[in-house]
């Protein structure tokens, strides 16, 4: 098979399903810088399903399809150009999943296969030699750096202090100086912290800024410009997508508006590489995307449509923690990625000139 991306060409379109399917009841996917592979973690099987991008853009299930991870695995990231590490934090057990990526693009367990973390890890993010995991049920951050054979090493303090139930990290690259910004979903916060050259988290002043008081904030996502950071509320009866501004030192200050509307039950949101889109998933009930332009102030605009389909609409399944429900965007700006945790499936979608998305 032949194709050329991004277009969605008639040979693209006729040989590329518009979903692929996962373990079971899917919880986070991360694609590798280079845009070869893609990796997503079942939270109902303790698995993680490995792909292999084609030429159109389409997820191809790797041989095996899976690998093992801990119990409930949840945040996925990938470092390096190709892929060279991947973690994987695991809610059920308390530890962080480390892989080598081999040059096919295959997860590889390390020799120590696992290590530990705080209570209930959920979000995780790594950037260069550091990685974060949110531990929601301890209210903290383990912050490690990785050494040089891949494997993670706790800092010097282990773990910082959040807000309650921290879900999601987000980072951020300043000319400077880098910080990490956190949701905490019980207190309706954002922690925001500078990250030293030596990776460690310092508690900005404040060391809180005040989401949308209704929903719960459940995720976050900084453009690549680093100017703006946005963050998704999710609440049954129509909710806000919560904007702010970055400014000296990487402290957030509300936009004007503070909030912008959108559809309920946001639940993962996604910004192009190119800082002109931005993408909100929405679960449970909803089951569809929002596609917003992002406009050189920041502020945002709905598309038309403003929603795409995504998944069967399926309830979620009695008894799991569906957070997050996941989108990405690949490196090139041409493909979107959104899980759909109640039929167990990734729905696959071109990037339009404008933005739109349009299922494969």
């Amino acid at each position: 098979m032949t194709c050329a991306p991004p277009s969605p060409t008639a040979a693209c379109q006729a040989v590329t399903p518009s979903t692929v399917a996962t373990g079971a009841h899917p919880q986070s996917i991360a694609v590798d810088a280079a845009g070869k592979h893609a990796y997503v973690t079942n939270y109902g099987d303790n698995t993680i399903s490995q792909y292999d991008i084609d030429a159109c853009g389409g997820l191809v299930p790797m041989t095996p399809a899976t690998v093992p991870a801990g119990v409930n695995p949840a945040g996925i990231d990938v470092v390096g150009n190709p892929g060279k590490f991947a973690y994987v934090a695991n809610y059920g057990d308390n530890t962080v999943s480390q892989f080598l990526v081999s040059a096919s693009g295959a997860l590889v367990p390390m020799s120590t296969p696992t290590v530990a973390t705080g209570s209930h890890p959920l979000g995780l993010a790594a950037a260069g030699r550091f990685v974060y995991v949110a531990n929601t049920s301890s209210n903290s951050i383990s912050q490690y750096r990785v050494n040089n054979s891949g494997g993670l090493v706790p800092m010097t303090p282990a773990t910082v202090a959040s807000g309650t139930f921290p879900t999601t990290i987000a980072l951020r690259a300043g000319a400077a100086g880098n910080n990490a910004y956190v949701v905490n979903g019980y207190t309706h916060t954002l922690s925001q912290y500078a990250v030293t050259l030596t990776g460690e988290l310092t508690a900005l002043a404040p060391a809180t800024v005040a989401t949308w008081p209704i929903g719960y904030p459940i995720d976050l996502a900084v453009d690549p410009s680093g100017q703006y950071v946005y963050v998704a509320n999710n609440w049954a009866g129509g909710s806000q997508l919560s904007q702010f501004t970055v400014g000296v030192g990487g402290a957030l200050a509300p936009m004007s508006p503070a909030t912008a509307p959108t559809i309920a039950n946001p639940h993962s949101i996604a910004i192009d590489p190119s800082g002109q889109f931005v993408y909100l998933a929405h679960y449970p009930g909803v089951h569809s995307v929002s596609q917003f332009e992002l406009g050189v102030s920041g502020g945002l605009t709905a598309m038309s449509p403003p929603t795409v389909p995504s998944g069967t609409g399926a309830p979620p399944p009695p008894g799991w923690v569906a957070n997050p429900h996941s989108i990405t965007v690949d490196p090139s700006g041409s493909y979107t990625y959104s899980l759909n945790p109640a039929d167990n499936t990734v729905s696959q979608y071109y990037v339009g000139p404008g933005g739109e998305l349009n299922a494969m």
